[in-house]
């Protein structure tokens, strides 16, 4: 399957999650291959002619296997759980439009993860520098010479008793 010494790793594997990511490794891994035309147009070699010569049936042949290699790829790039979704699938492109329908969704469906995933973005940043705002706020309180606990706040409220003793 590789050609010129290149060995590719093994394909990526979906299992649910990340699936823009596995999109891009596995279109990576289909086009080092060459699969990735018939994945994505669903090419398949047209019938042979009367009498093929010998060159002919060899890239008949070798035409008809391309699509079949990317069947198995795909079959091998993704977990068992889903497997089970496509494994009726027989043509590459009919597995890769099965997977993308079912995880990457509709536009409308895609707008609701991009703004879910903006909002928990945002929500994880607010709570990120809300805990850093206790933190330098902890950080800022000591405690004086008479034991007592003195805070600096938002407010910039200080205590002043102990200005003289510099």
């Amino acid at each position: 399957m590789a050609s010129s010494g290149y060995f590719a790793p093994p394909p990526p594997i979906f299992s649910r999650e990340g699936y823009y990511i596995w999109v891009v490794k596995i279109k990576a891994y289909l086009k080092a291959f060459d699969l990735w035309e018939v994945t994505e147009m669903g090419r398949q070699p047209g019938t042979l002619r009367k009498d093929p010569t010998l060159a002919q049936l060899k890239a008949h042949s070798e035409k008809c296997a391309k699509g079949f290699k990317a069947l198995s790829c795909i079959y091998f790039a993704i977990s068992d759980i889903i497997f089970t979704r496509i494994m009726a699938c027989e043509t590459a492109i009919q597995a890769w439009d099965r997977l993308k329908e079912e995880f990457h969704g509709s536009e409308s469906s895609k707008q609701i993860d991009v703004q879910f995933d903006e909002d928990a973005l945002w929500n994880w940043n607010e709570q990120k520098i809300m805990k850093k705002h206790v933190s330098i706020h902890k950080e800022s309180s000591f405690s004086n010479e008479e034991g007592r606990l003195v805070e600096s706040n938002d407010s910039q409220e200080k205590d002043y008793e102990d200005d003289e003793r510099v």
